[in-house]
């Protein structure tokens, strides 16, 4: 699976037609271009189209990327299970990095960090400079999760330095969002809202990589700037939907934005033991025992409680 420099060019000139192999090649081509543009269920339909043609594993890879992308680990990972004994060289290694950002959602980053580290010296052997960019996000957001801060940093940056030379500015643009996420995750939300600011003007297309405008609405609530989270909040719910895409700190995110805009309602129907619900729930001791322990505006809101 390789990413196209213009996504859009390569829909509008390319037709299924002439020979078996030709026509693999166009349904394959097509998949990966509207893979880049967030048209995941389009580009699902022209890897399988390919895949009843000629049964190939590049197909399998495609299919395991489109559904790793949409959250559905167990079928991502049956396709790479499928694709992974007919693969050689730089493709085998394209697989790997996929296995890597399975690991970036495990519960023990370090293993992929592991893992991700091996397939970049692979991917730089090959040259193969795009599949290298993914490996260097994945390894950039285990080491987010890790909490080593400042190589994930350098991993997002090394990523954002390549796309663009390639000339891929949306790419690079996420990059250069991803290390606004690093920033807030350092605590300095000036920081983090300029990058996320500047990644927009630079190009990212918050309509097929929608997970970007929720990262964005928690820095801004993180911020105070309640009504404005909510303002970015409302779009991505509903590019969500399209996508039919899953966040998992989505309902959350939305609890909470409706809460500090006097709305406890949504927080008190969700529950959990996040401290901003269980005071809203009117769970007093439970959240007076978080004042001890945990980040600073939970122990405050646990001192409150008490």
């Amino acid at each position: 699976m390789s990413a196209s420099a213009d996504p859009q060019a390569t829909i509008a000139t390319t037709a299924v037609r002439g020979t078996r192999a030709e026509r693999a090649d166009a349904l394959h081509d097509l998949s990966i271009a509207h893979v880049e543009l967030g048209h995941l269920d389009v580009a699902a339909r022209f890897a399988r189209r390919g895949l009843r043609l000629t049964g190939e594993a590049r197909f399998h890879l495609t299919l395991a990327w489109i559904d790793l992308d949409r959250g559905r680990r167990r079928q991502s990972l049956q396709h790479l299970d499928l694709a992974t004994p007919h693969l050689r060289g730089r493709e085998l290694a394209r697989a790997r990095c996929l296995r890597g950002l399975h690991l970036c959602q495990s519960a023990e980053p370090r293993l992929a960090i592991a893992e991700l580290t091996a397939v970049i010296r692979k991917l730089r052997r090959h040259g193969d400079e795009r599949w290298l960019a993914n490996a260097l996000i994945g390894r950039g957001i285990a080491r987010c999760n890790a909490t080593q801060l400042t190589k994930a940093d350098a991993d997002f940056t090394s990523a954002q330095t390549l796309l663009q030379a390639m000339g891929e500015p949306g790419r690079a643009a996420m990059c250069l969002h991803n290390r606004g996420f690093v920033a807030m995750l350092t605590g300095d939300l000036p920081l983090a809202l300029r990058r996320y600011e500047d990644a927009a003007k630079a190009g990212l297309d918050s309509t097929s990589r929608p997970e970007a405008l929720v990262d964005r609405a928690e820095a801004l609530l993180a911020a105070g700037l309640t009504t404005e989270a909510r303002r970015v909040l409302t779009p991505a719910l509903e590019l969500l939907r399209q996508c039919n895409r899953h966040v998992p700190e989505l309902a959350v995110l939305s609890a909470r934005c409706a809460l500090r805009d006097g709305d406890p309602a949504p927080a008190v129907r969700l529950g959990g033991s996040d401290a901003e619900f269980m005071l809203a729930a009117g769970k007093l001791d439970a959240v007076a025992a978080h004042r001890f322990r945990g980040p600073v505006q939970t122990r405050a809101l646990g001192w409150l409680a008490q």
